[in-house]
Order: C-alpha cells, then structure tokens, then sequence
C-alpha cells in the first residue's frame, strides 16, 4: 500500500474521532474497528488473513496481545495493544512488555487510535527505554503520522 493509502486512514480516523468521540471513546471495539484496523490495513496488512496476523493472540503466560502481525515465517514481528480512545495508552506499557517477552525483533505498539506509541523490540534493556516515538494522528499533520506508520509497521518491511 502507498504512503497515501495511510494519510487517507488516518484522515478517516480524525473524522470519525470529529462525528462520534463519545461513541469511539466509550468502547475498546470500536476504535478497534473505525480508527485502528482501516490504518493497519492501509499499512499492507491483512487482519484477516491469519498466516499475517493474530487476533487477540495468546501470548505465553501474559495474556493475549489485541494484534500480532507474523513475517513470512510466522514469527511475531509486529505487537499492537489498543485501548479504546481516550484512555491514555501510555498507562499499559508493562502490558505491552510482558506481551513482548521473548521478542528479539520487531516493533510493539500501544494505541487507543489517537496515539501511536512506538517501541523497539529488539533494543535490550527496560522496557521504556525502548519507546522509539509517539504518533499523534490527530494533531500531527496526516502527512507526517502516515510516514512515520509506515517507516516503522508497513508491511513491505516485514513480510
């Protein structure tokens, strides 16, 4: 997918957060299903397709990561945890980490739609010392947010 293909999600994403914030913020699944997944998929991926991704994923003992993105070979390469808009994201980090547990390579990312936060998985140390950037869809130019989606989770890089 193109670079356009994201700035045209992300455009729809700020629309919908314009028309229906208390509908989107009032609930995980539906800024799953109107802001997150349509900029996954302008990213190349296909949430449909489970040889590309896992949804609500087991994860060992930590639990089940809302999206695990897999390369060609199936291993994990791409970790998403969303939240449902509004909810600060930032805030489940350790969740993220332990999801992430075992990860040599590869990015994970906390959203609740709005925020994108990036972490290197394949950076040694904390966890937090691994936060790469924040995306803010919403106040960044569309523009500059769909570059930096598609510089860190387009699916040309990994697959």
């Amino acid at each position: 997918m193109a670079i356009k293909d994201v700035e045209a999600a992300i455009k729809h994403g700020i629309k919908v957060m314009d028309e229906h914030w208390d509908l989107v913020c009032g609930h995980e699944t539906y800024t799953r299903y109107t802001i997150i997944d349509p900029i996954i998929w302008a990213l190349g991926w296909k949430t449909h397709e489970p040889n590309e991704c896992g949804v609500e994923c087991q994860r060992g003992q930590q639990g089940r990561v809302d999206y695990a993105l897999f390369d060609r070979d199936g291993k994990h390469v791409i970790l998403i945890e969303a939240k449902r808009l509004d909810r600060n994201s930032a805030n489940f980090e350790e969740q993220l980490a332990g999801y992430a547990r075992g990860i040599g390579n590869g990015i994970g990312v906390l959203t609740d739609g709005q925020m994108w936060h990036l972490y290197d998985l394949g950076k040694r140390g904390r966890f937090a010392n691994k936060h790469m950037e924040t995306v803010d869809i919403y106040n960044d130019s569309s523009r500059q947010a769909a570059r930096a989606l598609n510089q860190a989770l387009s699916k040309r890089i990994w697959w």
